[in-house]
């Protein structure tokens, strides 16, 4: 007896002295480079930091990795403490964090808004607490923290595991913003550090996921896409009520539908979960800024404020030229205009797994990057589409570019300019069609890259060529001679002025790799337009091989089969634009084909 009621105490003992650690928020920022990436940890009760360790799991892997042991932190009671990747950015956009509560471990805490990450017992690796599904991919879930972040919801953890209903998520809730981009607040702010509340006090209490709300974009004439936060509430005595105190803004307690000046939230026993609030800016005039505020209150709680900042814009009719022109440390004149283009679509979508990376050239033969990370609408581009765009004109590397918010398809299949052939690579050549001729690889390599740069020559200037994934030269043979190359001038410049990082992406169209012209002259690709068969016949040799690529970079046939004639069943294709990669014995050529 007296032996089982020591060990009682002893176990008594070691669960009121060894406190555990929670984690409390994620943020994945976006700075340059993604940065600062920061994780906040609470320390319930006294914790011994030197019996914990974090790790990290990336993509869709099921190991974990990366470890860093937190016995830097020491003992800590009843505080919030911070590690993160980049220390520039983190002092810039979290200021009020001692020094003393912040660790830089660059390499536990490089996620990517889809990673999890999770703290263990170092000694029994006994899970903890945890943020993120095991061994998935947060892309595309509920849970996705890309250029945003994830908070606890108060008076829960540590879970042993990922619990998602003890988070609040704001995925791209920073995007955009920050001092690092000349924003009004710091991360610290947009993000609330230091609010989550682990044990209730006794008094009425309200907790919001975020203190500012920003990025809000409405087009005059309909209201602006929807963002949210969440509110809860502890020993409430009283309903809570939102309330849009300032601003053309809207909201509602169901998304899409039932929008008004406020919302009321019942206190039923006294605790209120974690409860979804959508907001939306509609706006009666052009407003830049259109920034406003939302009153929570709850008769006996602290009332509790949310800024709001967007802005009312409509889009204004020009031309390519108009807003593609740089000062003269190469930072573009029209940055963060609103504007309507209209132009053809040259060259493939180089995004490849949904959204867009083209280029709109104009009648008057200027060209500007079309960008998106996702479709709109599910809409499909391709070479030869000729739109009209209504977006916003940023910069991203140096490289100019309009990001979409709508797109009008007005034909397909226009005219493309002629390439200009070119001899180096510059400010004039970015967005442009060209050709440089004459070409030899640096280094000889026998393939493309596979989503990667390679050096190519005219004997004269060496010129850098990047091929992305979903390029049809990603992954094919490269010539064994001089060839001519076909593509879109581009720029990769991290920082200004942007006067370097010029480059070419190839098109892939004919005579990309246009190279000894006399071997393929006995070779025909037809019909073009095809329907259902396409042939590819050599009447001087065989056809080594046969590579069809759609626009977006997808294999959609391949033959490796020698033969001096090779049919295609295109029936079950859908219509578009298709790359055909003819090899022979010694050169390689791609022909562009219509469905």
């Amino acid at each position: 007896m007296k032996k089982f009621y020591l060990l009682m105490m002893l176990f008594f003992t070691s669960t009121v002295i060894g406190q555990t650690p929670i984690i409390t928020m994620i943020m994945d920022g976006d700075c340059p480079g993604g940065n600062p990436k920061v994780l906040e940890i609470y320390a319930q009760g006294t914790v011994d930091f030197s019996n914990f360790s974090l790790e990290l799991q990336t993509n869709n892997n099921s190991t974990w990795g990366n470890t860093f042991d937190m016995t830097p932190f020491g003992i800590r009671t009843d505080q919030f403490i911070y590690v993160y990747k980049d220390a520039a950015t983190f002092a810039t956009e979290f200021p009020s964090v001692n020094a003393t509560n912040a660790i830089e471990a660059s390499g536990v805490v490089n996620f990517n808004g889809d990673d999890r990450v999770r703290i263990i017992n170092s000694s029994t690796s006994i899970v903890v607490d945890q943020f993120g599904v095991e061994a998935l991919s947060g892309t595309g879930t509920t849970w996705e923290y890309k250029d945003g972040f994830a908070k606890r919801v108060d008076y829960t953890g540590p879970d042993g595991g990922f619990i998602e209903a003890n988070w609040t998520f704001s995925n791209e809730g920073v995007d955009g913003l920050g001092l690092c981009q000349s924003g009004i607040d710091p991360f610290e702010t947009i993000v609330g550090i230091g609010t989550y509340v682990h044990t209730a006090s006794g008094a009425a209490t309200i907790s919001t996921s975020s203190n500012l709300i920003g990025n809000f974009t409405q087009i005059l004439g309909s209201p602006s896409a929807e963002q949210s936060f969440s509110v809860s509430g502890i020993d409430l005595t009283a309903d809570i009520v939102v309330t849009v105190n300032s601003g053309d803004y809207e909201i509602s307690a169901t998304a899409g539908a039932g929008f008004g000046s406020s919302v009321t939230i019942p206190f039923g026993t006294g605790t209120v979960a974690s409860t979804p609030i959508y907001i939306r800016l509609n706006g009666t005039a052009l407003a830049n800024p259109a920034n406003g505020d939302l009153l929570i209150t709850s008769t006996g709680a602290t009332d509790v404020m949310v800024g709001l900042e967007g802005q009312v814009i409509d889009f204004t009719v020009s031309t390519v030229g108009a807003v593609t022109g740089v000062d003269a440390d190469g930072v573009g004149t029209s940055i963060g205009e609103f504007v309507t283009l209209t132009g053809v679509l040259h060259c493939q979508n180089f995004r490849g797994n949904g959204g867009y990376d083209l280029t709109l050239i104009d009648e008057h033969n200027d060209g500007i990057n079309v960008f998106k990370t996702s479709d709109i609408n599910g809409l499909t581009l391709g070479e030869g589409d000729e739109v009209t765009i209504d977006g916003k004109i940023s910069q991203y590397n140096g490289l100019l570019q309009i990001e979409p918010i709508n797109i009008t398809v007005l034909s397909s299949n226009a005219t493309l300019q002629t390439p200009t052939i070119v001899t180096m690579l510059d400010e004039s050549t970015e967005s442009q069609y060209i050709k440089i001729e004459n070409l030899t690889l640096v280094n000889s390599e026998t393939t493309w890259p596979d989503h990667g740069n390679i050096d190519v020559t005219d004997g004269t200037t060496t010129f850098l060529v990047r091929v992305p994934g979903s390029s049809p030269l990603a992954g094919a043979p490269t010539p064994t001679g001089a060839f001519h190359m076909t593509g879109i001038g581009k720029q990769f410049d991290n920082s200004s002025p942007y006067t370097e990082g010029y480059q070419i992406f190839p098109c892939g169209v004919e005579d990309v790799v246009g190279l000894s012209d006399n071997e393929f002259t006995g070779v025909s690709v037809y019909p073009n337009p095809v329907n259902d068969v396409l042939n590819i016949t050599n009447e001087n040799g065989l056809l080594e091989s046969v590579e069809v690529v759609s626009s977006l970079g997808s294999v959609v046939y391949v033959s490796t089969v020698s033969s001096s004639n090779i049919t295609v069943n295109t029936a079950n294709l859908t219509a578009g634009v298709y790359f055909v990669n003819v090899r022979t014995a010694n050169n390689v050529k791609t022909y562009k084909v219509m469905k």
